[in-house]
């Protein structure tokens, strides 16, 4: 924000906070590897004089292997011997409650409804998240896309920049209430509004990377001990691990 009030000599770009990011996860049962993407981009949005973090998690399968999209890992793990994904949404919305909001979403797809696409936002912090399973060519993603208000970047007291802060999370920490209003969803509103890239653009190209594995083409991979990453900054190859 230092750039956005003082010019650009002064801090970093929205764009150099973006970065997309592919974890390969061991698919046990097949001997190969499942792969999770994770994105982040920022938008400062001049309304409300915010910045605003939107991230979007995809979770890619085989569509004969659609039950790994279910959030119930600990029936994955007995049933399937398979190492679930974990999906994230903020400290208050637990795995049980994330689950009664994506398995829905996928039991609709697989009965061929119409599912629920509302925009969701938790009672504590605000975080708004859309949730949606599509089908890609002959795969099938689970789709989160979360938009997060960080606040002007004038004080570490601000409201909206302390809800995220430890502090704020420990004293914070429970269930919340989760509300399906628009008018709730300011910051999905907004961020969209000002970005020139579009949700519906944003998701394309995340799901461009995972077909046929083309993220390999263009993305850096640094080897962890039990996880590969693939990542991408700024649009172009890293030249050093993540």
């Amino acid at each position: 924000m230092k750039r956005f009030y003082h010019g650009t000599q002064y801090g970093i770009s929205t764009d150099a906070l973006s970065y997309t990011q592919i974890r390969l996860h061991p698919d046990k049962s097949s001997n190969t590897q499942r792969p999770f993407l994770f994105s982040l981009d920022a938008q400062i949005c001049d309304e409300h004089l915010s910045l605003i973090i939107r991230t979007q998690q995809i979770l890619f399968v085989p569509n004969h292997k659609r039950y790994l999209l279910y959030c119930n890992p600990d029936i994955a793990r007995r049933k399937h011997k398979e190492d679930p994904v974990g999906l994230f949404i903020c400290d208050h919305i637990s795995d049980e409650k994330l689950a009664n909001l994506v398995n829905p979403t996928i039991r609709a797809y697989r009965t061929g409804e119409e599912a629920a696409s509302p925009t969701y936002t938790c009672g504590l912090c605000n975080t708004n998240f859309h949730i949606e399973t599509l089908e890609h060519d002959t795969d099938l993603a689970l789709v989160i896309t979360k938009w997060i208000d960080l606040g002007s970047g004038m004080s570490p007291d601000d409201p909206k920049w302390a809800r995220y802060s430890s502090h704020y999370r420990i004293m914070r920490h429970g269930e919340a209430t989760i509300h399906t209003s628009d008018e709730q969803a300011g910051a999905r509103i907004c961020f969209e509004n000002a970005s020139n890239r579009s949700l519906e653009c944003l998701r394309s190209c995340n799901l461009e990377y995972l077909k046929g594995e083309r993220y390999k083409e263009i993305m850096y991979q640094a080897l962890g001990s039990e996880v590969h990453f693939w990542h991408l900054a700024k649009g172009a190859r890293q030249n050093r691990p993540v």
